[in-house]
């Protein structure tokens, strides 16, 4: 079976012992769970995330974004809205929403293709 060398305590363990993490390369976290669990990182992180997140949705400039999504999720359950592969190279897709106005006005993209959108929106215009 395949190991991982913790970054806290620098055992050797198999890949079980941690937590999974699919942005690692071997696709757990460097930590393992004993000694995520006996540190403080966990409940920062927590409790960040928690702090953050109640920002995020008290902030009026994220409502028409939540509902937007929340309207998306609801309608993919109810089957009126098919999940489709990306629209530029056909792999697994997420939806973006160029006009958040219009739940329903989606496009398909991979992470990627997602994230280069978003980029490209954030650029200032070449002068």
């Amino acid at each position: 079976m395949e190991t991982s060398k913790c970054r806290k305590c620098k055992k050797h363990l198999e890949l079980d012992s941690f937590w999974k993490d699919k942005s690692r390369g071997k696709g757990v976290c460097s930590i393992c769970k004993d000694c995520y669990r006996n540190s403080d990182y966990g409940d920062t992180k927590r409790t960040y995330l928690r702090n953050y997140m109640r920002k995020y949705v008290k902030d009026k400039k994220n409502a028409q974004k939540l509902s937007t999504r929340k309207a998306t999720k609801e309608a993919i359950k109810k089957g009126l809205i098919k999940v489709t592969g990306c629209e530029v190279c056909g792999n697994k897709a997420e939806a973006h929403h160029p006009d958040y106005s219009d739940p329903y006005n989606i496009q398909w993209l991979c992470d990627l293709h997602h994230r280069e959108v978003h980029v490209s929106l954030n650029k200032p215009p070449n002068n």
